[in-house]
């Protein structure tokens, strides 16, 4: 999760060859670190965070470097609530979920809490 992030990203590489519903529509974007960078296209993928079923449009980028990053748009559609103090993410608008990360200082990404409660399934249409 990512409240600075505009838009939800997903690399394109993680999603299966079988999904049919990718609107190609590149674009360019600027990245925090102020390189520009040219998307592949958005789909929706359903996807469950502990339990939590959700649907999410995502932007594809060929070379992002976190499998995928919920931004902005995901955030406020699913009133989620980012909790410093308690390391925690509340999550959901009719059920809500409490998912609590930790971060390491060695390597936050690939050993971030969070991520064993997050599986995405690419939807078929």
């Amino acid at each position: 999760m990512d409240s600075g992030s505009s838009i939800n990203l997903i690399r394109s590489d993680i999603i299966p060859s079988y999904q049919t519903d990718v609107k190609m529509n590149p674009q360019n974007f600027v990245l925090a670190c102020g390189e520009t960078i040219c998307s592949s296209g958005t789909t929706d993928i359903d996807f469950s965070i502990d339990f939590l079923n959700l649907t999410t449009n995502f932007v594809l980028l060929p070379d992002l470097q976190e499998e995928c990053i919920l931004g902005e748009p995901f955030l406020r559609r699913n009133n989620v609530i980012l909790d410093f103090n308690r390391k925690c993410a509340y999550i959901g608008t009719d059920t809500r979920k409490t998912i609590y990360w930790q971060i390491p200082l060695d390597n936050y990404s690939k050993n971030n809490d969070f991520l064993n409660h997050l599986s995405l399934e690419v939807k078929n249409s």
